[in-house]
């Protein structure tokens, strides 16, 4: 905990993280995200429905997470070439690459609870103007499904893109990093448009949730889960190999 602690505080001074942050602020542009105007229709499915319309516009505008991968290679190829990880060599390098990928995660979900703090009180602001009243999900029962499942899949998808280029990064250079993970998050974007993959990505299964919540989920977080897997297993096993 005391290494997580120390590499985190390290990670988050860093100046990428301020413009990192700049990205929660989206919720703020709601009228060019709710298609031009401050509409009934776009605050009336609920909070959580405007909260996964500015993830979708995170996710797909591409540079929340191609700043979240510069940073990625900060602490692995950056700290190897430089030299910095030979203050490390005494810890085991489980610990220390295990730390240093939840570091990752941990900034995410930072600037993930940002987002949704800010679009909440975007959206309270909104609701009130527009004499409106609040409501966290859709009186639809169809759309809060998509739109709780749309929330699980969007956070399944970044930490599959963080753990991937975690796996790259350690021997691979910056450039090549930021190029192959921003091919698989634009992949991952596009992947429920392209029959034959759509359900190799925990996004895939959108129609199913609006019939099978439970059975959307689940299979989400399988598939989810054995990415963050192989990812992190063969980071691991570089990680072990590097001489620092």
């Amino acid at each position: 905990m005391n290494l997580l602690r120390i590499i985190f505080r390290s990670l988050f001074v860093k100046r990428d993280v301020k413009l990192l942050f700049t990205f929660t602020f989206l919720p703020l542009l709601s009228s060019f995200l709710g298609g031009g105007g401050h509409s009934l229709n776009y605050f009336n499915n609920g909070y959580f429905s405007f909260l996964v319309q500015t993830m979708a516009t995170q996710y797909k505008m591409v540079l929340p997470m191609l700043v979240i991968i510069l940073l990625v290679s900060s602490i692995f190829r950056e700290e190897i070439e430089s030299g910095i990880l030979f203050l490390y060599k005494d810890l085991n390098r489980y610990r220390l690459f295990t730390a240093k990928l939840l570091s990752l995660f941990l900034l995410y979900f930072v600037f993930l609870i940002a987002t949704m703090v800010i679009s909440f009180m975007v959206y309270g602001f909104q609701v009130l103007a527009l004499e409106q009243p609040f409501s966290l999900v859709s009186a639809i029962p169809k759309e809060s499904r998509v739109t709780i499942y749309s929330f699980i899949a969007y956070i399944l998808m970044n930490l599959i893109t963080i753990s991937f280029a975690s796996m790259v990064s350690i021997t691979s250079s910056t450039m090549k990093t930021v190029l192959l993970g921003v091919f698989i998050n634009l992949l991952v974007s596009v992947s429920p448009l392209l029959v034959g993959i759509q359900y190799l990505f925990p996004n895939g299964y959108e129609e199913l949730s609006q019939s099978n919540f439970s059975l959307a989920v689940i299979l989400a977080f399988l598939i989810a889960s054995l990415y963050l897997a192989i990812t992190y297993t063969i980071g691991h096993r570089r990680f072990n190999k590097v001489e620092f």
